[in-house]
């Protein structure tokens, strides 16, 4: 369906980077039946997606953020990552990083998002790096608010809040996931559709 309209370097990127969300879900399930833990696919994949990410808005801004923030930015957190896989093992879930690349990813896609509707000369709903980024944003907005409180009542030792924030929350999160990979999928449409 798309051969032909996937031509920039850019849209074979993020074409690879989704291939591989979903791959790494198939083998979590694979995982979850054979070893019972599937944290260390989620703990590696972490990774690749802050380094996807990091590239790909460092790509559509175009230079506007220096490269060198983008470097540090993966850096700094790469040795969060290493240090929590020292301190504790990579068979567990890593919330700091989470809560630390949802963040960061969050205010690049709204600084993206943010340029892109003062620059724009085409409409925003024809620029597929417009939906890839709107459904990062949501995606990681989600992310950070839904690893965020729950790690901060529990080192306010608010067990029961905790309990109740999370039975709730985790129904609200399925749903913005599914719409977050709707806007994604609409990205992909942007590019299947556009005239070569």
């Amino acid at each position: 369906y798309f051969r032909g309209k996937i031509s920039t370097r850019r849209q074979k990127v993020i074409s690879v980077f989704f291939l591989l969300c979903y791959l790494t879900e198939v083998i979590g399930y694979i995982l979850t039946f054979t070893i019972k833990n599937n944290m260390i696919s989620g703990n590696i994949f972490m990774l690749f997606e802050l380094l996807f990410w990091c590239y790909f808005l460092n790509d559509v801004l175009n230079g506007k953020v220096h490269i060198a923030l983008f470097i540090l930015l993966y850096i700094s957190l790469l040795a969060q990552w290493i240090n929590f896989v020292f301190q504790y093992t990579i068979w567990k879930h890593n919330p700091m990083f989470s809560i630390l690349e949802a963040s960061a990813i969050m205010i690049l896609s709204a600084y993206y998002l943010f340029q892109l509707s003062r620059n724009s000369t085409i409409p925003l709903h024809k620029v597929p790096e417009f939906w890839f980024v709107s459904g990062a944003l949501i995606y990681f907005t989600t992310s950070f608010i839904g690893l965020g409180i729950p790690r901060y009542l529990l080192l306010t030792n608010s067990s029961k809040v905790l309990q109740n924030f999370v039975s709730r929350f985790w129904i609200f999160y399925s749903i913005i996931n599914i719409l977050a990979n709707i806007i994604f999928a609409k990205g992909f449409l942007c590019i299947s559709t556009k005239k070569t």
